[in-house]
């Protein structure tokens, strides 16, 4: 247009006309131009999960959904970890009461060695509280036997010397050990003794008299012959020959009566 101006073809009213077309299509290819940019931009965005809007950016309703229900989850999945720790706390805790339970219950005891019931004190299926007795035991291996004796055999009397005990009903004579010696005025505690001891008289002195071991007792239910009466003889210094002569003559007569029933057998 501006060569056809110069050249006189075309007037000068026609270039205006012509520029202010060129100016005009130019300004809407500048308006694409930014509106596709903008449409890409939101496009990247909206793919990355924002949506751009006038004036606020936000995430789609579905995608905010999508997110609370993840979080929610992510919460429940907490909860459950903390109600499962919980359940095995409390599975291990009833575990341990059901075996606390059992042991006040129910208890097996085992004797000692040479021991015997003595006495029951709670009965059956009764509410046994703390320091209660349940039951008396017998010790077999600490058996002794008191002889009161006049207080004039106090000092003829010595612990440590031998004394024959013979239970009243058997045959069987024992070697025991005194142990002790007390006078009348001697207090004596009996809470934990088995058998009923008689208190000495005025003038009198009491003997204690150790008996050995014997476990053949205490697997019998014979309460190891504890409150049985017994024969005691003790050994004096200077009767120590005549009583082991009259042991051997004992011995020899006792042979000469079994000759005498082999023969009257034969």
């Amino acid at each position: 247009m501006e060569q056809l101006v110069k050249s006189g073809t075309a007037t000068p009213i026609r270039t205006a006309e012509a520029a202010a077309l060129l100016e005009a299509t130019s300004t809407r290819c500048a308006m694409a131009v930014a509106r596709l940019e903008r449409l890409e931009t939101e496009l990247t965005s909206a793919q990355d999960g924002v949506i751009l809007g006038d004036g606020a950016n936000d995430a789609p309703y579905s995608q905010q959904q999508r997110d609370r229900l993840f979080l929610q989850r992510q919460e429940l999945e907490t909860k459950l970890l903390d109600e499962s720790s919980q359940s095995l706390q409390i599975a291990t805790e009833m575990t341990e009461e059901t075996e606390r339970l059992d042991r006040v219950g129910h208890f097996e005891l085992t004797l000692p060695a040479d021991h015997v019931v003595w006495s029951v004190a709670a009965s059956p299926g009764s509410t046994v509280s703390e320091g209660q007795i349940v039951l008396d035991l017998a010790d077999c291996k600490h058996r002794f036997v008191d002889v009161e004796l006049p207080e004039r055999e106090f000092e003829k009397i010595k612990a440590g010397t031998p004394a024959l005990v013979r239970l009243i009903g058997s045959n069987d004579w024992t070697q025991g050990q005194i142990q002790q010696v007390r006078g009348s005025a001697a207090r004596v505690d009996d809470r934990l003794l088995a058998a009923q001891v008689q208190r000495p008289d005025p003038n009198s002195i009491t003997v204690e008299i150790g008996l050995p071991q014997d476990n053949a007792q205490a697997a019998r239910n014979s309460f190891c012959n504890i409150g049985r009466l017994a024969e005691v003889r003790f050994q004096r210094a200077g009767f120590v020959f005549l009583d082991g002569l009259g042991r051997t003559l004992s011995h020899l007569i006792g042979y000469s009566k079994r000759e005498v029933a082999d023969a009257a057998k034969s």
